[in-house]
């Protein structure tokens, strides 16, 4: 039986623990899970920085076969790394259709709706906080209407209205149930993309 160098352990256990905080971005991001954990990461950054470039020296003095755990932790992680940027990226996603956002102070929201009817909104904040919300809309002349929120509050409303001129989604409406045309604060999505 093969017996374990300290070495492996150290791969291991940081890799591990780099795998763990890669996939924290899909509960609130990264950057603020390393503020709340700022000691425990700190050491195992640096752990893994030291078993990556260890490994690859040891790997160029003895070879895979004495170095086999090493490698297949850190091709974990890379791999993680990998699927993590594939799966945030548009690859497997309907072409997108429509991109526009809503500045507030601390937040962007950036809608975008996608072909087949699908759209999402990725709310981005203070300290890297990430969140994404899925929904679903159709729309009716320029109004888009969504059938299932893609937010979890109803800051966003219902029906948007898609005003090319503008280049603008306007969102409040006056007492007499007309949008307000109007670029105010929190009142619009600047249009991005448009196709």
């Amino acid at each position: 039986m093969k017996k374990i160098r300290s070495y492996d352990v150290i791969a291991i256990l940081s890799s591990v623990v780099m795998i763990g905080w890669i996939i924290t971005d899909f509960y609130g991001g990264m950057l603020l899970w390393y503020f709340s954990y700022t000691i425990i990461l700190t050491i195992m950054i640096i752990l893994y920085i030291v078993s990556f470039f260890g490994t690859l020296f040891s790997l160029t003095q003895s070879g895979y076969k004495n170095n086999n755990l090493k490698v297949l932790s850190h091709i974990a992680v890379i791999t993680t790394i990998i699927a993590v940027n594939v799966y945030n990226s548009d690859l497997f996603k309907p072409e997108p259709i429509l991109a526009a956002t809503l500045y507030d102070d601390l937040y962007h929201y950036r809608l975008t709706l996608r072909k087949e009817g699908k759209c999402e909104i990725e709310a981005s904040g203070f300290l890297g906080f990430k969140d994404i919300y899925q929904g679903n809309y159709y729309f009716k002349g320029d109004t888009i209407i969504f059938r299932k929120l893609p937010y979890d509050n109803d800051f966003i409303p219902e029906t948007l209205l898609l005003d090319r001129n503008e280049k603008a989604l306007f969102m409040n409406r006056d007492k007499d149930g007309k949008f307000v045309r109007k670029k105010e604060f929190l009142s619009y999505f600047r249009l991005d993309t448009l196709r």
